[in-house]
């Protein structure tokens, strides 16, 4: 099976049920664009829409195994479209403000993952890519600690789902951040921006 990795480094705040119908798709006023829905479109169509507007935006429902919901046709699926996750979270990284990193400064990190599995690991990553690694408890609980200041973008792995991305994270010098608790469940994922051609895939 086929299959395309994309990204969405353009995200958008707009909120689809407002937007003015326009065929299977919608219209956006902000944008004067067309916002294709991912999920009426069967895989070849998404492939031919990719060629023909590769800055396309669109309306992705992102299910918890990472993959793109999209139109069955004929009964069958001609191929498999997922997240990117690692473009997207580079991204985060390279938009982030600039913070200085000495290496004596150190802080923590805490949060806490409501209704995850028992077992599974959270990485921080800062701008540079360097990544640090902690394993969450039976209760949910992770931390970070003596971390150097910098900019960090967390990232919740398991063996089942789509990984939690958070928002980037300023670490700087005694600080200790505490993420507010994240409440995973099995609904789709909402995208909505300029979707992108994941150029390192393959």
């Amino acid at each position: 099976m086929k299959e395309l990795r994309v990204s969405f480094p353009e995200p958008c705040g707009e909120k689809w049920e407002e937007m003015p119908v326009s065929g299977c798709n919608r219209h956006c006023a902000s944008c004067d664009k067309i916002i294709y829905d991912l999920s009426q479109m069967a895989f070849d169509d998404v492939e031919t829409l990719l060629t023909v507007k590769p800055d396309a935006c669109v309306r992705a429902a992102v299910k918890v195994d990472g993959s793109v919901r999209l139109k069955e046709k004929s009964g069958k699926k001609n191929g498999k479209m997922v997240l990117a996750m690692g473009a997207s979270l580079g991204l985060m990284l390279a938009a982030a403000p600039a913070v200085a990193n000495p290496a004596s400064s150190r802080g923590t990190i805490t949060g806490k993952f409501e209704g995850y599995f028992s077992s599974g690991w959270v990485t921080a990553t800062d701008a540079q890519g360097k990544e640090y690694r902690t394993k969450v408890s039976r209760y949910g609980h992770y931390k970070f600690k003596k971390l150097p200041d910098g900019i960090y973008v967390l990232r919740f792995e398991n063996d089942c789902g789509l990984p939690w991305v958070s928002e980037p994270v300023v670490v700087q010098k005694g600080s200790k951040s505490k993420l507010p608790s994240v409440f995973p469940d099995d609904s789709d994922c909402i995208i909505i921006g300029s979707m992108k051609l994941d150029q390192n895939a393959g």
